[in-house]
């Protein structure tokens, strides 16, 4: 007995149509921090713009969730000023200053996330035990925002921060990081 299929095949997921032709099936692949902005779990954490004086933290970013790990996408830093910033991590230590803006990226989500984003920030650093080490130093021109796309390589666990310094003083500085929620391994 024979069967025979038709020439063209049309899958659904819901949401798209998949057109399968000549034996292609046509994907479109999304990343793991697209997959996330899908689901509701990804964030973005901003420091306004603000005059920040050497050795300010101008913005940190605590997992507080104990199930699911924090991963770093990406961290954008301007200044109106060109200077240097360092982007570190720690943990131990009870993070404090203003809260920061917190942005849920699916905007049809009302999820929210565990986590403690403080801007201006005065309870860790280099001299504090809760420095763990610096991940990268960044320089910034004036009037430019430079973006270090990490892609999922930093992983928060709980009670871990990412955090971003100024070196020197600036004028008009700002600081967004954007990440991602996973079950915790």
């Amino acid at each position: 007995m024979s069967m025979s299929f038709p020439e063209t095949l049309m899958i659904s997921d819901g949401y798209d149509t998949a057109n399968t032709s000549n034996d292609r099936l046509l994907v479109r692949d999304i990343s793991p921090f697209q997959a996330a902005v899908e689901r509701g779990d990804a964030y973005a954490w901003a420091a306004v713009t603000e005059d920040w004086a050497s050795g300010d933290t101008l913005i940190a970013v605590e997992n507080n969730d104990t199930k699911r790990d924090l991963h770093i996408e990406r961290v954008v830093v301007g200044t109106k000023t060109t200077g240097l910033a360092v982007v570190h991590v720690g943990t131990g230590v009870a993070i404090a200053g203003d809260a920061a803006y917190t942005l849920n990226l699916n905007f049809g989500s009302s999820k929210t996330c565990s986590v403690t984003a403080i801007t201006d920030e005065t309870g860790n650093g280099a001299a504090a035990a809760s420095f763990i080490g610096r991940v990268k130093t960044l320089g910034v021109l004036a009037n430019y925002n430079y973006t270090w796309n990490v892609r999922g390589a930093l992983i928060l666990p709980a009670d871990c921060f990412v955090a971003v310094d100024a070196v020197g003083d600036w004028a008009g500085g700002s600081a967004t990081i954007w990440g991602w929620f996973e079950d915790a391994q």
